[in-house]
């Protein structure tokens, strides 16, 4: 009788977890919406225009450029819809042109973000926002 009282204790203890575990931490697309701005690029250059830039992932699943104007704004440039795959740990963009962007996330935390191109290009980004 004990043991079975045991085993029922500790089988609620372990389904809690599970719950206040999923409730804590951040889904990839949780943490992928906000504005990232772009820090460095691996593998190509990254000119004095690109600096600056930012990726805007709105929580409806559409994905905004921001680009520096001239008199120090942000303008936003549609670029399409995105949707995050947790599984295969993918970035996938919809462009609004028709055609589809799949990166490799590599890393990301709340405030970091490193993307990989097709083409071994890496994408350095952080959270402002």
């Amino acid at each position: 009788m004990k043991s079975s009282l045991r085993i029922a204790q500790l089988s609620l203890i372990f389904f809690l977890s599970g719950i206040f575990l999923s409730l804590t931490t951040s889904s990839l697309e949780q943490k992928l919406i906000g504005q990232w701005e772009l820090v460095k690029m691996k593998g190509s250059q990254m000119s004095n225009k690109d600096k600056g830039e930012r990726l805007d992932f709105k929580s409806d699943g559409t994905i905004y450029l921001l680009k520096n104007t001239s008199d120090k704004k942000l303008e936003a440039k549609f670029l399409g819809k995105w949707e995050a795959d947790e599984e295969s740990m993918a970035l996938i963009i919809y462009e609004r042109n028709g055609g589809e962007e799949e990166m490799e996330i590599l890393k990301i935390t709340e405030k970091k973000l490193i993307l990989s191109e097709r083409k071994g290009k890496e994408v350095h980004l952080k959270k402002v926002g």
